[in-house]
C-alpha cells in the first residue's frame, strides 16, 4: 500500500487595502466602510523578500497613479469629490 503525504506550501500573499474619503469644501472625512479598509488579494509569492519587493514597486506605481487621478477628480468637482488611498501589505499565507 502506497502512502501519500500532504505537503503544505506556505508562501506570502500581497494584499491591497483601500480606504475612501469624501472631500467637501469643508475638508475630507473617511467614508463609512465598517471601520476597515477593503482588502483584495493581489498575488501569492514563494518568499517574503519577493513579496516585499513587489509591494515596494506597487506602492510606487500606485502613488503616481493616485495623484494623477485625484487631481483630475478634484478639477471636475472641487466641492464634492472622492479620494482613494491604497496601501499594499505582505502577509504569510495560511
Amino acid at each position: 500500500m502506497q502512502q501519500w503525504r500532504r505537503f503544505v506550501v506556505l508562501g506570502w500573499v500581497l494584499l491591497s487595502q483601500t480606504t475612501y474619503e469624501q472631500c467637501l469644501a469643508t475638508g475630507c472625512r473617511p467614508m463609512p466602510q465598517g471601520g476597515r479598509p477593503q482588502s483584495q488579494r493581489i498575488q501569492v509569492m514563494a518568499d517574503q523578500a519577493a513579496c516585499e519587493s513587489r509591494r515596494v514597486h506597487m506602492t510606487q506605481v500606485m502613488a503616481q497613479t493616485e495623484q494623477q487621478v485625484q487631481q483630475a477628480v478634484e478639477a471636475r468637482a472641487p466641492q464634492n469629490s472622492l479620494r482613494i488611498h491604497t496601501t499594499f501589505v505582505c502577509q504569510e499565507a495560511p
